[in-house]
């Protein structure tokens, strides 16, 4: 797979919500001001400074999301463990990773990254992370079965 399709792949879903989340917070923000103009409209203004606020954090773990995917992308050696996660409650799954689902990267700098692929490009990023970085963990943590060195 070429570096400009895996890019793709883990950076759409977040460069998309990165930009919708910073239009909204802007027209809010600017609502708002037009609010406060008006007389009397100190209330709205503060209702829709609220969700302007709301929009914020919205961009900003998005933007995390973007960044962390970028990482991922520039150094594939930034990730030491990636294991399939329970779409419902994002823990350890047990299914095998080649068959999963959704997938977590646990990365050096101390994040968690969850990339957004659809079944059919999952194995395509697995195969390339395990090429561009084969240290890589891969399953659960402790399974004696991935580990390299055994204690004597």
């Amino acid at each position: 797979m070429q570096p400009p399709e895996i890019s793709r792949l883990l950076t759409r879903w977040f460069y998309r919500r990165v930009i919708i989340f910073k239009i909204m917070q802007l027209v809010t923000c600017g609502c708002a001001g037009a609010a406060f103009l008006l007389p009397g409209g100190w209330r709205w203004a503060i209702g829709i400074f609220l969700i302007c606020v709301l929009f914020t954090i919205g961009w900003a773990k998005a933007r995390g999301g973007y960044l962390s995917a970028r990482k991922v992308f520039q150094n594939p050696q930034f990730v030491y463990w990636a294991h399939p996660a329970n779409p419902k409650d994002s823990r350890v799954s047990a299914e095998p990773v080649n068959g999963c689902k959704l997938l977590t990267l646990h990365l050096r700098d101390g994040t968690q990254f969850q990339p957004y692929l659809s079944a059919k490009d999952m194995p395509t990023f697995i195969a390339w992370l395990k090429e561009q970085n084969p240290s890589v963990r891969l399953g659960p943590y402790d399974d004696d079965a991935q580990t390299t060195t055994r204690p004597a």
